[in-house]
């Protein structure tokens, strides 16, 4: 069949790879580079809900203890050292911790769907359906808040800050949804994040409270760190909290709303025909 994904982030990309694995023919429209939204935004780092039992949170679990597996067969299919863009945290507080390497996860998904013919064109938005509709079988639209212009969903935003900081730490730290983590980059710590919700993304300059709540708590964890970058990222989500996984047509599809855990939750995701 032929297939249309709409959306260049983690979801898109991985129902991407699982549908060209399968022997379909894919051709997904990103409107900026892959992963220029909420997933390029990500930590990456995988932590398991425990103590709920929530379809989210039953979702996400699958979605990382999925991820060892997946990691190795795009390691495997791309010829890429698998501890360059994934491992596992055994000391972490939570068992079955693990971290994505953000940089390097999309570029390497990216490469293993081209290696099957699948088609990818970035820059390139979609404003309407009608445009990609008559060519596919099927239309998966998966383009974070830009779904809601889309297919008009009920989609809000989570907003989270992000930092990169210089100097060493031995093992990961998390600590009352703080985590701070070693980034794959020698002497280079990243760190994450103070969460709020709004009705439309974030576009001016990150709040100087919210930035001074971040500091102030990894400082107060690792106060030889050094500030090198921080950024602000808007993640689609739903309230209540809950992905948005519909088919409102039997040929359209609808999977975003992840918010900040989408990273977990996409391998556990399912190809919606």
């Amino acid at each position: 069949m032929n297939i249309t994904l709409i959306g260049g982030g983690i979801a898109g990309l991985i129902l991407a790879y699982k549908a060209v694995s399968a022997g379909h023919a894919i051709t997904l429209y990103e409107a900026g580079t892959i992963a220029s939204g909420a997933s390029g935004k990500a930590l990456g780092v995988l932590v398991p809900v425990t103590g709920l039992n929530r379809p989210i949170d039953l979702l996400q679990r699958e979605g990382i203890s999925r991820w060892p597996a997946l990691a190795q067969q795009l390691a495997d299919e791309t010829h890429t050292p698998l501890a360059s863009f994934w491992r596992a945290w055994p000391s972490a507080p939570v068992p079955g911790t693990q971290q994505l390497n953000i940089a390097t996860i999309f570029s390497i998904l990216a490469q293993a769907i081209r290696a099957k013919s699948g088609i990818i064109h970035e820059n390139q938005p979609i404003q309407n359906l009608d445009e990609v509709r008559p060519n596919a079988d099927h239309v998966i639209v998966s383009a974070g808040y830009g779904t809601k212009a889309l297919v008009n969903a009920p989609i809000t935003i989570s907003t989270g800050i992000a930092a990169r900081f210089t100097g060493h730490i031995e093992d990961l730290i998390a600590q009352d949804n703080l985590f701070l983590c070693p980034d794959f980059i020698e002497n280079e710590v990243l760190a994450g994040s103070v969460n709020w919700s709004l009705k439309e993304p974030h576009t001016g300059p990150i709040p100087p409270e919210k930035q001074d709540e971040l500091l102030r708590r990894v400082h107060a964890l690792a106060p030889h760190l050094q500030l090198k970058d921080i950024w602000l990222g808007n993640r689609p989500a739903q309230t209540p909290r809950t992905p948005l996984i519909t088919s409102p047509e039997p040929n359209l599809h609808v999977v975003t709303a992840l918010g900040k855990i989408g990273m977990g939750v996409s391998p556990a995701l399912e190809l919606p025909f």
